[in-house]
């Protein structure tokens, strides 16, 4: 299991491993510490000697900020070499579909099948009897090489879609989800969402809160981890805490993730209706419950909310920031299907992704913009120890990652996890709730 954490986004052109990044800046820093030593050593020294070493000293600094110059130029020319080579195989794979959507449907069924097989075990993770195939080809499901292909052919569903409808090629462009979205991946999520059986997911939900206790702050992106609701059948989905400070009260929600994978909706709003219909951009009963849980413990469109979401909460969360229904002052995801969704710019976002967790991969190519994207892989290359389907995608993983970004000193991360800790109060303590949302059938 590795402990390495590969950062990008945050407004910076920078992919790379954390302990390159940090040896950058160390090299920086250490230079300048070496300069201010030799230029006091050079103007106390009374002794030749002594003031050749100065020299010496301040040509080893030159050197060492030299390098932290040349170790960081480096990176980003790296880093922008690789986003330009997967920009251009997305463009081409795109292309691609196009144009064997286009030429025959035959072609359409082929391009997309690993989109299609991927969204269908995850939809079938929870049926009778799917869960143990699954696991047995959960090495394959968690190889990383496998998640990054269903990144890309997630993000070119859409563009063989279009040629199969016989799109024109500069309509399809128009079209596409990163200009104007009117035939993108949102759209064919609620032609999904309208194909699945039974009626679409509508209605009052019953909202009852299960539970008030006093909390101290969150202190670290561990803390706010560990206060996700685990996905449990019956169990609370949500979590609010209030706290208040100096300029009034801060909260935070935390959202649970899946826990009905089945397609016909039942009573549990934590569904995949909800996740199509999320996807889709579509109104989703588990984000009316969200909002409804925070109403309830008395949060106002103006007060600050931190979103703290695992799985399709990490979704949820990115549909609430989106929405403006709030005023959400900060966001972490955990294993969220919602990269896709550009995040506001003025809110500090980080996600946190395993490269083994196919469950990211499905929202396609991830739009960074000030989200701060942690990477990190569990296994290294080898098979998974668990005997789940994903492995990868268990909430127990991804609260490990989020100790290690507290212990991170890349400056992104640094910069993420201080914007969004020092929205809570240090001391005192505040309210928690935890709530159950269920529809009413």
């Amino acid at each position: 299991m590795s402990d390495v954490l590969v950062v990008s986004g945050g407004g910076d052109v920078t992919v790379a491993g954390e302990d390159l990044l940090v040896a950058a800046a160390r090299a920086r820093v250490l230079a300048a510490e070496l300069q201010e030593i030799a230029r006091s050593l050079y103007t106390a020294a009374q002794d030749h000697e002594l003031r050749i070493l100065a020299l010496e000293l301040d040509r080893v600094a030159d050197r060492l900020w030299l390098v932290s110059v040349l170790l960081r130029a480096a990176l980003d020319a790296y880093s922008v070499a690789e986003a330009g080579i997967e920009r251009s195989v997305e463009t081409a794979i795109g292309h691609g579909a196009y144009w064997a959507g286009t030429v025959a449907p035959v072609a359409l069924a082929l391009v997309p099948a690993p989109v299609v097989l991927g969204v269908a075990g995850w939809l079938a993770l929870g049926a009778p009897g799917a869960a143990p195939i699954l696991a047995q080809h959960r090495a394959r499901l968690s190889d990383p090489r496998v998640v990054a292909a269903l990144r890309l052919a997630a993000g070119a569903v859409d563009d063989a879609v279009r040629g199969a409808v016989r799109l024109p090629w500069m309509a399809a462009v128009v079209a596409d989800d990163r200009t104007t979205g009117l035939f993108g991946r949102e759209r064919l999520a609620r032609v999904l969402l309208g194909a699945l059986p039974g009626p679409v997911p509508a209605g009052p939900l019953r909202l009852r809160r299960e539970g008030v206790t006093e909390v101290p702050p969150p202190g670290t992106l561990a803390e706010l981890g560990a206060r996700i609701p685990p996905p449990r059948e019956g169990d609370p989905q949500l979590r609010v805490e209030r706290f208040d400070g100096e300029e009034g009260p801060v909260y935070a929600l935390y959202l649970g993730g899946t826990l009905e994978h089945g397609l016909v909706p039942r009573e549990e709003p934590w569904d995949m209706a909800s996740n199509v219909a999320a996807m889709g951009g579509a109104p989703a009963q588990s984000q009316e419950a969200a909002v409804a849980a925070l109403r309830a413990s008395g949060a106002r469109p103006g007060d600050p909310v931190v979103l703290v979401g695992y799985s399709q909460g990490g979704l949820i969360a990115a549909r609430l920031a989106e929405s403006g229904e709030f005023r959400v002052a900060g966001m972490v995801t955990v294993g969220s299907p919602g990269g896709a969704i550009p995040p506001p710019e003025d809110v500090p976002v980080l996600a946190v992704e395993h490269a083994e967790d196919l469950v990211p991969a499905l929202a396609g190519p991830v739009a960074a913009g000030s989200r701060v994207v942690v990477t990190r892989s569990l296994y290294d290359g080898r098979p998974p120890p668990s005997e789940r389907a994903v492995p990868g995608h268990e909430l127990s993983e991804y609260r490990s990652t989020l100790a290690l970004a507290d212990r991170s000193e890349e400056s992104r991360v640094s910069r993420v996890r201080s914007d969004i800790l020092g929205l809570f109060p240090t001391a005192g303590t505040g309210r928690s709730s935890a709530w159950r949302a269920e529809r009413i059938r």
